[in-house]
């Protein structure tokens, strides 16, 4: 994983083409596609990461991509 937005490159234009080509494939397949854009700036050291984590089981993702996100939060950290 690498940060996006405000950066030099135009990091807009490549989200949206890897976005473009992760549908498509799931699309193509006939496969469930699961996602999550996730903002660590502000909002950090504010939001319970627990409380999002159960926010996506509650609605219905599979317990795998939970669990992930979950591990994403445990080891993140701002500079």
């Amino acid at each position: 994983m690498r940060q996006r937005g405000f950066v030099c490159a135009d990091g807009t234009v490549e989200n949206t083409a890897v976005l473009d080509a992760v549908l498509g494939d799931s699309r193509k397949k006939l496969r469930e596609c699961h996602m999550a854009v996730l903002d660590f700036s502000k909002a950090f050291d504010t939001v319970s990461h627990a409380a999002l984590v159960e926010l996506l089981r509650a609605r219905g993702l599979p317990g795998a991509f939970c669990s992930y996100i979950a591990r994403l939060y445990e080891t993140a950290h701002t500079t």
